[in-house]
């Protein structure tokens, strides 16, 4: 298809055309009705109705003797005009040769001449002449705009509309002919009207048959060359015989008379026996019904066209009929159309009567309020103020208040009547809608779609096939029967890949298609819907038939399609929620063996530190024994080995409390602790205990009191690791400040212990609060990480400044008011209050 038939089939199916072209096609018709009986009503009436044949105007009926014509009168002469030139008037721009009015008549043999005669046309004189006509193109208007209100996209709405509206503008181009004008220029364009109507017309009732039913449609392969031939080869024969035949000359118009009937009959056969195959191959009931009424209409309402006004006109040049009875056989065919919409459903448009008939009575019903109004108002006030434009302004805006919910409840009285059982989709569709959009889990959903959906759409049964998320799922579960519908891959395939539904009961030329059809109505579903989410096609939902009996109307189609729209979503987050729930199961079940794994590793690491810490002791504790149980061993030795022993099992002892330390986990128990106070105890204790190096000097500032929460016995034991470790790396002696000293944050307290022992290198500073490293040669390397784990509990920090030969300065921050949760360690363990 080239780049041109692309935009132009795009332009075809767009909402523009449809919103826009369609409804001036619509009323195309109406307004040549309107322009012509404007004309008619100045011109005036001769008096007579006149039928074109191939050679001559033809006298079919004459209703005054104002002009002294009879029927069957042949007038071959206008204004000294021949009656080919005048077909073709308009196109030729020849002018009359005589007086204007002035025909020529053949009466048997006689030849008259005729000034014609024109009266005032009266209204009913009017409307009796042209009722036929006019009531096949009000009907065509009505079911024109009804078709496009209420016809859901991707039926031939458009074809529809084209149809009745070509030949209502058929008949209305007749207009002037009812009345007897013999003006050429008028002439001229009825001719060119009809013919450009009923070619146009009886073409698209052939692309009508040809695209229905959607099953059997011819249009699929090869859609322009089959428009082209539809469309095109009907004027194209018509117009290249006649040039043919008659050349450039008068006589073409005459010919193109003749020969533009030709193409009828042979597009009515097509169409006939289009139907026909159609009929006799479908095995759906509601589509032989729709096939059965077209088909009915088609014979009522071309009969008397085509036996009694087109084949006689083609074969003896008269018709047998006058063009008022065509018009009034004709009006069986919108008729029939009309019967297969109400009966069966044929464009969906059963809401027409109840949206037409309602706009009717409420138009009726304003204008005999308005008229009573204004009479009552005129009897009582007289001429004054009844025709105001006050009292007309006030009279919209009551009609502008009221009219939408009269129009509504009036609809919803019609729908009573005439459709019981009928459902308010629109409040049914917002209500499910909301009940599926909010369930997130696909039990519930389940739920929703096969127990509830049945009962608020009035069928027999539902189900829902999952086609994504892993192997197929079809509910209810309970169905045993259901499992044979796992292998739908025909439908599934059609559905993802070509239409939205799937009609079981409609028939199919695809085996594979017939055969998963027939499982489906023996399974007792009766309409598949596609579940396509925004990214993939997640799976069916299937239908059963309707519980008052009736057909799926393609109104429900729709309904139900923009449900299953919001179900394929509701599906897709279903899915995501269950892929959620593995995920986070099989999350949890792998965080389980990384701790589990992260636990061994620590014990391993543990243990590893165990057996270095405790067999350099156990080897001194063992020699020392051995050494003393040996004979000769003097007294002095013996007791300074037992010194020995005693020592490395202080340090073994040591070792095992700081592993205890990490291991339990003991939460801090926040009461109100005097931090000024407790740090001069804590430097008392320590300078009376064994442990101090009296060469060490410490010196505790406190400028200010200071009241926190915290847990007092491990704040003791942070400090004492701190003033340990100082004093450590200080053998020989040094100073150790310890001060608490004001904090820009008023809401934190701040204690400092700076030394001038050694110090640390700058790249190690970051490895010092690390389990198990140490810089001292009997360190086990916990002191630190329990210390960073007991401030952190208390929802404060620790940091280290070093540097070679400047000592090391420790600064702790604490909240004066802790929080409720504080940040664990990394290991998730908090140490007891254990002394270091």
């Amino acid at each position: 298809m080239t780049t041109f038939q692309a935009g132009f089939s795009t332009a075809l199916a767009g909402s523009r055309f449809r919103k826009w072209f369609l409804p001036a096609v619509s009323f195309l018709p109406l307004a040549a009705a309107i322009a012509i009986s404007v004309f008619l009503f100045s011109r005036g009436t001769a008096g007579f109705q006149i039928e074109k044949t191939q050679h001559y105007l033809l006298v079919s009926r004459t209703a005054a003797t104002v002009n002294p014509v009879q029927e069957a009168d042949r007038i071959t002469h206008i204004g000294g005009m021949a009656y080919p030139d005048v077909l073709g008037a308009l196109v030729t721009r020849k002018a009359v040769a005589g007086p204007p009015n002035r025909v020529t008549i053949v009466r048997k043999d006689q030849v008259i001449y005729l000034d014609v005669q024109y009266t005032p046309l009266r209204a009913l004189q009017f409307l009796s002449a042209i009722g036929p006509y006019l009531v096949f193109m009000l009907l065509s208007l009505v079911m024109c705009l009804s078709v496009l209100r209420w016809t859901p996209s991707g039926q031939p709405a458009g074809l529809f509309v084209l149809i009745l509206s070509s030949f209502a503008l058929l008949f209305v181009s007749q207009f002037p002919l009812q009345f007897g004008i013999l003006d050429p220029g008028v002439l001229s364009a009825t001719t060119l009207t009809t013919t450009a109507a009923n070619w146009i017309g009886f073409s698209a009732w052939l692309h009508f048959a040809l695209r229905f039913p959607p099953e059997r449609q011819v249009w699929t392969n090869k859609p322009w060359r089959i428009a082209a031939l539809v469309y095109l080869a009907p004027p194209g024969v018509a117009v290249g015989l006649s040039l043919a035949l008659a050349g450039l000359h008068p006589e073409f118009f005459g010919w193109l008379q003749r020969l533009r009937r030709w193409a009828v009959p042979l597009m009515l056969l097509v169409i006939g026996i289009k139907l026909w195959k159609d009929y006799r191959a479908t095995g759906d009931v509601q589509t032989k019904n729709q096939i059965r009424l077209i088909i009915a209409g088609l014979i009522l309402g071309i009969a008397v066209y085509l036996f009694l006004y087109l084949f006689p006109n083609i074969i003896i040049d008269r018709p047998l009929v006058p063009f008022y009875m065509v018009a009034l056989s004709s009006t069986l065919i919108p008729l029939a159309l009309f019967l297969a919409v109400v009966r069966y459903r044929l464009l969906d448009v059963d809401q027409m009567i109840s949206w037409t008939l309602s706009h009717f009575v409420l138009v009726g019903a304003l204008i005999a309020i308005y008229t009573a109004v204004l009479l009552a108002l005129k009897r009582m006030l007289g001429e004054q103020g009844p025709f105001s434009e006050g009292f007309f302004i006030a009279f919209i805006l009551i009609i502008a208040l009221f009219f939408a919910p009269v129009r509504n409840r009036l609809e919803h009285a019609i729908d009573v009547h005439f459709f019981r059982q009928k459902i308010d989709y629109r409040k049914v569709l917002h209500e499910f809608s909301a009940k599926i959009v909010a369930a997130i889990r696909m039990a519930d959903l389940i739920h929703m779609i096969v127990d509830r959906l049945p009962r608020e759409f009035n069928l027999e049964k539902a189900a829902v096939l999952i086609a994504a998320g892993g192997p197929r799922r079809i509910y209810p579960e309970t169905d045993a029967g259901l499992k044979e519908l796992l292998c739908l891959e025909a439908v599934s395939e059609r559905l993802e890949k070509h239409r939205p539904f799937f009609l079981c009961a409609q028939g199919y030329s695809d085996p594979a298609l017939a055969r998963e059809a027939a499982l489906l109505v023996a399974c007792g579903y009766q309409l598949v819907l596609g579940l396509r989410s925004r990214t993939a096609f997640t799976g069916m939902l299937l239908l059963g038939g309707k519980r008052n009996k009736t057909f799926y109307s393609g109104r429900d189609i729709q309904v139900l399609a923009t449900l299953a729209n919001q179900a394929a979503t509701a599906v897709e987050n279903a899915l995501n929620y269950e892929s959620l729930e593995r995920s986070q199961t099989e999350l949890k079940k792998m965080f389980a063996k990384v701790l589990h794994a992260e636990k061994l590793s620590a014990m391993g690491e543990m243990a590893a530190v165990l057996a270095h810490e405790i067999k350099n002791p156990l080897g001194v504790i063992r020699s020392s024994a051995q050494y003393i149980a040996a004979a000769g061993t003097q007294e002095a030795s013996r007791e300074e080995l037992l010194g020995f022993i005693l020592d490395e099992v202080d340090r073994l002892t040591t070792v095992v409390n700081h592993m205890l330390d990490m291991a339990r986990y003991v939460p801090p128990e926040f009461a109100s602790v005097r931090l000024d106070r407790l740090l001069e105890a804590i430097v008392q204790r320590w300078a009376e205990s064994a442990d101090h190096n009296p060469k060490v000097a410490i010196h505790c500032r406190c400028d200010r009191s200071e009241t926190i929460l915290a847990d007092q016995q491990q704040l003791v034991q942070v400090a004492l690791n701190l003033i340990r470790n100082s004093e450590e790396a200080m053998p020989e002696g040094g100073r150790l400040d310890i001060a608490m000293t004001p904090d820009d944050q008023e809401d934190h307290a701040v204690i400092r212990f700076k030394d001038t022992g050694a110090g640390v290198p700058p790249e190690q500073i970051d490895h010092l609060w690390e389990k198990f490293y140490t810089t001292k040669k009997n360190g086990v390397g916990l002191g630190l990480s329990v210390c960073k784990q007991i401030v952190q509990a208390h929802g404060g920090t620790i940091g280290i400044e070093s540097g070679p030969a400047h000592g090391l300065t420790v600064t702790i921050r604490l909240p004066r008011r802790p929080g409720k949760e504080w940040p664990l360690s990394s290991a998730g363990l908090m140490p007891s209050t254990s002394p270091a």
